[in-house]
């Protein structure tokens, strides 16, 4: 029988597979995102490019920076130009809607987490009648530059579930960091 034999024929079909399996991996677990609107600065500026890893809420803390769905927090209806702070960075294979509608890329919002369930709430929060604790499955989320952010000083809690991932790096800004 001519051709390659099984020592050389293994390395050359496990290699694609192997590629292939880390690329469903990426596009399952990471997003780039764009900054739009200033709630973030000066962590992160209009036009900043974020890479974003997808994260149970069970895994986020205090201080991190997240992207979350803006259309599943109480207070913040569809249509609202407000409540985006976020969009999807365009490149290859990105989805990019126009649409304004709950679940589309263009209503996400960036966010520093600021309280996780059972962290005491935040007075600048509005509470529920008499807790003084975050309660499960909610989160504060904040921005950064409180004086120009639609955040949970507006809205209250923000649902867990409406994290869409955690900000891992800058990837890029549209001008020099000074």
């Amino acid at each position: 029988m001519s051709g390659l034999s099984w020592p050389v024929l293994v390395p050359l079909l496990t290699a694609p597979a192997a590629v292939v399996a880390v690329l469903v991996w990426v596009r399952r677990n990471l997003l780039a995102v764009h900054v739009r609107g200033g709630s973030m600065r000066p962590s992160y500026r209009e036009g900043d490019r974020v890479l974003v890893r997808r994260v149970a809420a069970g895994r986020l803390r205090t201080g991190d920076v997240v992207v979350a769905d803006a259309f599943t927090f109480p207070g913040v209806h569809s249509g609202t130009p407000s409540g985006r702070h976020a969009a999807p960075a365009p490149g290859p294979g990105a989805v990019r809607s126009q649409a304004s509608g709950p679940g589309t890329r263009a209503d996400w919002m960036i966010k520093r987490v600021a309280a996780v369930p059972g962290d005491p709430r935040p007075v600048s929060v509005p509470a529920r009648a008499g807790e003084t604790a975050v309660p499960d499955g909610c989160l504060v989320l904040l921005g950064d530059n409180a004086g120009h952010s639609l955040d949970s000083r507006h809205f209250g809690y923000a649902p867990a579930g409406s994290v869409v991932g955690r900000v891992v790096r800058l990837l890029g800004a549209p001008e020099p960091r000074r």
